[in-house]
């Protein structure tokens, strides 16, 4: 199955444990779907990651999929 989440969606994931988007996430690093997506798409969260001060989005530079993981 494809699927395209939208970007916000992708952001809750990785800042909020539980909910909706997490499970959805989870979902797709457990390979029940395929992420449909793109350059620009990916590019809010890595600039949310790169502007937060508080440490917030940190899980978002160690996420793979946004391209910044390492």
């Amino acid at each position: 199955m494809q699927v395209i989440l939208h970007t916000n969606v992708l952001v809750a994931a990785l800042i909020a444990p539980n909910g909706p988007p997490r499970h959805l996430f989870e979902a797709f690093l457990g390979d029940r779907f395929t992420l449909i997506t793109g350059n620009l798409q990916m590019r809010t969260p890595q600039l949310i990651a790169k502007s937060s001060r508080a440490g917030l989005f940190q899980s978002l530079a160690l996420c793979p999929i946004f391209g910044m993981a390492g």
